[in-house]
């Protein structure tokens, strides 16, 4: 599926997707923006358990994030994360994202929960609530 996406329009103007794979060519990582309305959103980013703790998390965001700043300069970005993803909340917050204060229920885990974070038009993290 992830050799589809890239090979049938992987970045454009309203959506990209970056992908993370090891030195055999297995897959190990993804990312995927898109834009709703006026704001930029960044879903999917997943780091194969086995590959965590290698920066390649790190990696994929900052490609998103400067794909956002080309492409989409004066834009927020928002994510969802579970807060219990403590290590994503740690690299989300190292690039100046922070809580809005919204959660919503996360649809495939029944009691669980997702935090919104948000990174303002002018890189600049909204205050923590």
């Amino acid at each position: 599926m992830w050799k589809e996406r890239i090979n049938h329009g992987p970045a454009g103007s309203e959506a990209a997707t970056w992908v993370a794979v090891d030195s055999a060519g297995q897959f190990v990582g993804t990312t995927v923006t898109a834009t709703v309305g006026e704001t930029v959103h960044l879903f999917a980013m997943w780091v194969d358990p086995d590959h965590r703790g290698n920066g390649i998390g790190a990696q994929l965001l900052d490609a998103a994030l400067d794909w956002i700043r080309h492409t989409h300069a004066g834009r927020s970005a928002l994510l969802e994360v579970n807060p219990h993803q403590v290590a994503a909340l740690r690299l989300y917050e190292s690039r100046g994202f922070r809580r809005t204060g919204q959660s919503s229920p996360l649809g495939h885990t029944p009691g669980e929960t997702v935090v919104e974070m948000e990174l303002t038009s002018g890189g600049e993290a909204p205050p923590t609530m």
